[in-house]
C-alpha cells in the first residue's frame, strides 16, 4: 500500500536511507514488539529492520541508542537456522551463518571482531553470539539485538531469543518502496 509506505515517520537520514527509531516518535515511544512483529511493522511501511552493514552506519545507530537512553533494540540480524541453511559455507552456523534479513547480506564471521560489533561477553561471560538462553534450557538465540551496556560492555551486538519484546529501528527498503509503486 503506497499510502502506508509514504505515511511513515523518518527521524533521521544516513547515506540516502531514512530511519525510523520507535523511541523517537510520540506514537511509538513505548512500543516494544518481538522480532517478527517488529519486522512486520517495518515492512508495512516499506521499511525493514535496520541492517548495519558498515562501521559508520553502526556508529550512527549507536548514537541514537545512546542519546535515547534505550537499553536495547532489534536489528534485522538473524541466524540462518532454517531450510537451506545446511550449506557448507554457512558452517559452523554460529560463526558463518548470520545475515541481515533487511538487505539479505551475509554478515562477516562472528569471530571477526574488526568488521562486527559483537560483544566480548554476555550473560554467561562468553563472547557473543553465545546462544545463552538455549544453553540454559530456553529458546534459541537466533535474532540480533543491540544492547546498551546491558552487561557493562558498552553498546554492542548480542544474539537474543526472538520472542523478547524490544523497541526497534526501521530502515528504508528500496525493494519494498519500488514494489509498492508497481501497478497492480
Amino acid at each position: 500500500n503506497v499510502s502506508h509506505c509514504l505515511s511513515g515517520n523518518i527521524h533521521d537520514h544516513f547515506n540516502d536511507h531514512g530511519y525510523l527509531f520507535t523511541w523517537e516518535d510520540r506514537k511509538t515511544e513505548h512500543l516494544e514488539l518481538n522480532w517478527s512483529e517488529a519486522r512486520e511493522f517495518c515492512r508495512t511501511r516499506c521499511m525493514e529492520l535496520v541492517s548495519l552493514e558498515t562501521k559508520a552506519e553502526n556508529e550512527f545507530v549507536k548514537e541514537h541508542i545512546y542519546k535515547g537512553h534505550i537499553r536495547y533494540t532489534w536489528t534485522s540480524g538473524h541466524k540462518c537456522n532454517f531450510a537451506g541453511c545446511d550449506r557448507h559455507d554457512l558452517k559452523p552456523i554460529n560463526v558463518y551463518g548470520w545475515f541481515w534479513t533487511g538487505s539479505l547480506q551475509k554478515m562477516s564471521p562472528t569471530t571477526n571482531r574488526i568488521d562486527t560489533d559483537w560483544s566480548e561477553y554476555g550473560g554467561i561471560g562468553r563472547p557473543q553470539p553465545d546462544n545463552r538462553e538455549y544453553i540454559q534450557g530456553g529458546a534459541e538465540e537466533e535474532c540480533m539485538a543491540i544492547l546498551n551496556d546491558f552487561y557493562d560492555d558498552g553498546i554492542k551486538w548480542h544474539d537474543v531469543a526472538c520472542h523478547h519484546r524490544k523497541p526497534f529501528i526501521c530502515e528504508d527498503s528500496d525493494v519494498l518502496l519500488y514494489s509498492a509503486h508497481l501497478p497492480n
